[in-house]
């Protein structure tokens, strides 16, 4: 049996439970059982040649290699790991382990090219499914634990701590020491032998575990990852070419979390979800039609940006300047580019911190670009006011159009630049009032538009259009109800989340357009709560952790509710809760037929 108790991308704490008697909690390490160094008392999961059955521990019973393969091998719990069959060194081969069990061969090898490492270690997590633990044979230190389990990497071996002990080599979260200075910084004065060499890097591996145990418990293991990569060049490496990858990490990254997102180094600028923010940003995100007129804000400490002292400013000289419907707020910021009003509240805008220094670098100011380029194509401006420092004006002037105005020539908050913020708008007002312009606007059908903003972002710009058309938007930011024109209820947006929260009303438009769905057989849901994992026959590949999805059986809906697994998961899972439900479709009567009257 294997649970999936908590999750962090593609990193997850599992309870693998291989008979009544064996319960093994991931990430751990696989100890190799020999006669120079017994098994810590630690220790879950051994792999041996010949099996004891040790109290507590699933021992893994090699079968030897494919030219000496051990064909009599077994294993009271059917663990037995199989040679890979011989093959090019270019395929990569994940053999199967019981039903719960999967092994990356040679994973070690597939490491030593970073370049190849990438697809391959893509293919092997896949081809393992999420269904089963992944193990890689050779490959880990304590160093890079955080890395590997971020990438998927569920079982670790600790072969590489016993060949470095035997080489005189510590390993330490903070790299490889030689043996005496780990005795003067470790010891307690006594000289260490290669048995207590060893011990010392089994509990440093065991340490760390539970470190990364820890964060991905509490949602921090990316930034875990991020302290521990630089102790390499490699794992820097590793972890910068899976980000450029994207699809692969963004695929379990979850829309909605609760903890923080600390932003403090160079590699957060491509976090999965901070780079898929940007990319929904740019290419599925629809600005608000009626808005004519674009403010550049700067970011604050303070998430969401409204409830800042700073922002309350901003707020009051739009208020004043007789144009706030037609104004559209856009904040400029690092990472995460742009960060139009209507989606402060989603994740990972609505929680992230990064160090502030008034230096933009150059990777920043060129996802700020592409950014606000692709957002002047997208909206229909007449006017650009840029409420933003000189620094901030300087590398993005060139994109703004002709006429474009920069009223922050001192602090932005600052009562003169406000002041002048509001000035600059109600002479706008006053040069172009707009009263009978078409696609003139009053602030009710300004706030569907926002709602249509935030659909666009979650679900594309068709779904959105389809969910919003001859709707009506209520409510006072961030409660903002979606009507239909059939006065139904469609969704509803809230500041926890930030995304529209689908009705049964709302999850048809969606469904009608094949996206956001989870798929069942032919069964009623009886009541709200949790569709499990093991009902689930799909989802669409889009489906990610948090999102709003609707679970339907062909082309019926059956229900809504937010997705706690990915797409790839729930094909897989055969326990855990793939759906907590919102509201679902009843059964409906069956009416009796005649012979039944009859009878």
């Amino acid at each position: 049996m294997l649970e999936v108790l908590h999750r962090d991308g593609r990193a997850r704490i599992a309870s693998w439970q291989p008979s009544d008697e064996h319960v093994v909690t991931s990430p751990c390490l696989v100890v190799p059982e020999t006669r120079q160094v017994p098994l810590p008392p630690w220790t879950e999961v051994s792999v041996t040649r010949t099996p004891t059955g040790r109290d507590g521990v699933v021992e893994l019973v090699s079968a030897g290699t494919w030219f000496y393969e051990d064909e009599d091998a077994s294993s009271p719990l059917g663990l037995v790991v199989r040679p890979p069959q011989p093959g090019p060194t270019t395929q990569v081969q994940v053999v199967p382990v019981g039903e719960e069990l999967a092994v990356f061969h040679d994973a070690a090898g597939w490491a030593s090219n970073p370049e190849k490492l990438v697809p391959a270690l893509v293919e092997a997590r896949r081809e393992a499914t999420p269904g089963r633990l992944l193990w890689a044979p050779g490959l880990g230190v304590p160093a890079d634990y955080a890395v590997w389990s971020w990438l998927g990497v569920d079982l670790f071996d600790a072969s590489p701590l016993m060949l470095a002990a035997a080489r005189g080599v510590a390993l330490t979260v903070d790299g490889p020491l030689p043996k005496a200075d780990a005795e003067a910084l470790y010891g307690d004065g006594a000289p260490w032998d290669t048995a207590a060499l060893t011990a010392f890097n089994l509990e440093q591996a065991s340490l760390e575990l539970r470190r990364v145990q820890h964060a991905v418990r509490t949602g921090s293991l990316r930034q875990l990852a991020e302290r521990r990569a630089p102790t390499h060049p490699d794992t820097v490496a590793l972890l910068r070419r899976f980000d450029a990858e994207h699809g692969f990490l963004e695929a379990a990254a979850p829309v909605h979390a609760a903890p923080e997102v600390p932003c403090m180094t160079w590699d957060s600028l491509w976090m999965p979800a901070v780079e898929r923010f940007r990319r929904r940003v740019r290419d599925a995100y629809t600005p608000p039609a009626s808005a004519d007129v674009l403010v550049l804000l700067p970011c604050s400490a303070r998430k969401p940006y409204r409830l800042s002292k700073t922002h309350r400013y901003f707020q009051r000289a739009l208020d004043d300047s007789g144009v706030r419907h037609r104004v559209h707020e856009v904040m400029v910021t690092s990472p995460l580019g742009l960060v139009p009003r209507e989606l402060e509240d989603m994740h990972p805008a609505n929680k992230y911190d990064v160090p502030v220094t008034g230096h933009w670098n150059g990777d920043e100011e060129e996802l700020i670009r592409t950014q606000l380029a692709a957002l002047l194509e997208a909206g229909d401006y007449k006017h650009v006011v840029a409420h933003v420092p000189a620094s901030t004006f300087t590398f993005l002037r060139d994109l703004l159009p002709d006429g474009a105005l920069h009223t922050a020539h001192g602090r932005p908050s600052s009562k003169a630049d406000c002041d002048r913020l509001r000035d600059v708008l109600r002479n706008i007002k006053t040069a172009d009032p707009r009263k009978n312009a078409p696609g003139f606007t009053d602030a009710k059908a300004r706030k569907l538009e926002d709602v249509q903003g935030i659909a666009s972002f979650q679900f594309g710009a068709e779904v959105a259009e389809e969910l919003c058309a001859g709707g009506t938007a209520t409510g006072r930011v961030p409660y903002v109800k979606l009507t239909g024109p059939d006065g139904k209820q469609r969704g509803q947006t809230s500041p926890e989340r930030g995304l529209l929260s689908l009705t049964l009303a709302g999850a048809e438009v969606v469904a009608r357009h094949e996206t956001k769905r989870v798929h069942i057989g032919d069964f009623w849901i009886r009541k709200t709560g949790s569709l499990f994992a093991v009902g689930v026959d799909g989802a669409d590949a889009d489906v990610r952790p948090g999102d709003d999805v609707v679970v339907v059986h062909g082309d019926e809906v059956r229900g809504c509710g937010q997705a706690l697994m990915s797409a790839e998961e729930m094909a897989s899972a055969r326990r855990g809760v793939a759906v907590q439900l919102r509201h679902i479709v009843k059964e409906p009567k069956k009416t009796a037929t005649p012979q039944e009257v009859a009878a």
